[in-house]
């Protein structure tokens, strides 16, 4: 409601295990365990009377208010490089989250073709919107801003990392500004 609709939720499974271990979660089953939540939270958000029965979450008549602005609820992006990962924002985000070179986008879009083929997506999500971050935003240029466009990237992050000067951060932001479309 305080964004009016312009929330996106990132989810991801988690890939460390003593970050799993401190919050008393076994790496085995976290995807069953994201996939449930993500179905519980939609339930929620979409359900006139809301009611989900799974083995990590269950409810039943619950006064789910205030109630996300946008219909069909929170826009959803899933990230993760794996095949699981790339069946769950499929099947269930809004879109996919990446990270890497164009090089690497590229095997992360197959590996996204190859999950539709398998799971299918439901028409209640639209098309899958790509979110996509370079590691290295000292080589992006106009040219390799065209070429993530050129496959397909709806939203590239550029971040000034490694850099904590604010004047260094400036100096990046200043740079990088008119490469924006």
């Amino acid at each position: 409601m305080l964004s009016a609709g312009r929330l996106l939720l990132g989810a991801g499974v988690g890939y460390l295990e003593p970050e799993m271990t401190a919050v008393g979660v076994p790496m085995a089953g976290r995807g069953a365990r994201t996939d449930e939540y993500i179905d519980a939270m939609t339930a929620l958000w979409t359900q006139q009377a809301p009611a989900f029965q799974g083995r990590y979450a269950a409810f039943d008549k619950v006064d789910a208010h205030p109630r996300p602005t946008r219909p069909g609820g929170v826009r959803i992006v899933v990230g993760g490089h794996s095949p699981a990962a790339f069946r769950r924002a499929v099947a269930r985000g809004h879109g996919w989250f990446g990270a890497g070179t164009p090089d690497d986008l590229a095997t992360c879009l197959a590996g996204l073709r190859q999950a539709a083929d398998q799971v299918g997506r439901p028409d209640r999500l639209g098309r899958l919107e790509i979110v996509f971050w370079q590691f290295n935003p000292v080589t992006m240029d106009a040219r390799t801003v065209g070429r993530y466009a050129e496959l397909g990237v709806d939203r590239l992050i550029v971040s000034p990392v490694p850099l904590e000067d604010p004047q260094q951060v400036a100096a990046f932001l200043e740079q990088h500004a008119g490469l924006a479309r």
